[in-house]
């Protein structure tokens, strides 16, 4: 790990500016925030309307047969899915038989971390005292040092050679109905897959990757890792009970268009009754309505501060 301290001093004049530029800035996020915040309201409305009309209406079926009795109604129903095909990592050569296959890759980077201190003194001239500290981590995503205060001794790769991805099986059924890519992408629970074997890798991973710890090590040392090493994991959502609330369509699904002119369909993992499937969507509507709320009005309130700063 490495720093680097930086020291700015600004007089009143300075101060004075920046602060007329914070208040019109404050300003422009008082008024996204207030226009993000009667959004919110009006969504958590709708989609509490919509949730309570799809109450009301749906219809408990079996899956195991399709009913053309219940055609173009809300239905709900759970069952095993099940996948016709075998799902393959094309360049790491790692097989499944499952819903999704997770390829989730990491690289070791440098991060810059920013943190500042402020302080005024009797004369009004502001001192602000900047502390850029650099250390490794392992990210998901490529990080551009390029953009670092000191970039010298802290570079990155700029791409990274493989990157993260899911493979969605196709052809997935529940009993008797066929399951559209829409519901199929909302089953979770993934799990690890751990990786015994490299033989059906691509070469060039052949010849330069190693098994550890369950996974895939792009590197010379995993236990000495060096910036630009890669490790990969593997995870599959394997088949299992689901629950389903949809609009029935053929031997298929699609979601119910509601009154308020929103769309409702339901998914969840494991065996759970309609009336249970609905409860826990009020919940996640009024969790995300009281997130964005409170987001809201810290947003808010930083926007005055920076409006009342001058």
């Amino acid at each position: 790990m490495s720093s680097y301290v930086e020291v700015t001093r600004r007089g009143i004049g300075g101060r004075s500016k920046d602060s007329i530029g914070g208040a019109i800035l404050g300003l422009i996020i008082v008024a996204v925030v207030v226009v993000l915040l009667f959004w919110n309201e009006g969504r958590a409305v709708k989609r509490a309307h919509d949730l309570e009309e799809g109450a009301g209406s749906v219809v408990t079926v079996t899956s195991d047969r399709v009913d053309p009795a219940m055609e173009g109604n809300l239905v709900h129903l759970t069952g095993e899915t099940k996948t016709p095909k075998l799902l393959e990592d094309p360049e790491f050569g790692i097989a499944a038989t499952a819903i999704k296959l997770i390829r989730e890759v990491e690289m070791y980077q440098w991060v810059e971390v920013e943190k500042s201190e402020e302080k005024t003194s009797v004369g009004g001239t502001t001192e602000t005292t900047t502390t850029y500290t650099y250390e490794k981590e392992w990210r998901d995503n490529p990080v551009d040092s390029t953009r670092f205060k000191v970039t010298s001794g802290h570079g990155n790769p700029r791409e990274m050679k493989y990157r993260s991805s899911t493979l969605m099986a196709e052809g997935v059924t529940m009993g008797a109905f066929d399951l559209p890519a829409f519901l199929v992408s909302r089953i979770g629970g993934a799990t690890q897959l751990p990786v015994e074997t490299l033989d059906k890798a691509a070469e060039e991973i052949k010849t330069a990757a190693r098994l550890h710890e369950s996974g895939v090590y792009l590197g010379a040392n995993p236990g000495s890792p060096a910036v630009g090493d890669l490790r990969i994991s593997f995870l599959t959502v394997p088949t299992g009970p689901i629950s389903v609330v949809a609009e029935q369509a053929g031997k298929s699904f699609v979601s119910l268009r509601t009154a308020t002119g929103g769309e409702l369909y339901l998914l969840e993992n494991g065996t759970v009754s309609a009336e249970d499937m609905f409860r826990m969507a009020h919940e996640r509507n009024k969790f995300l309505t009281w997130g964005i709320r409170v987001g809201g009005f810290f947003l808010l309130s930083m926007a005055f501060a920076m409006v009342l700063r001058p």
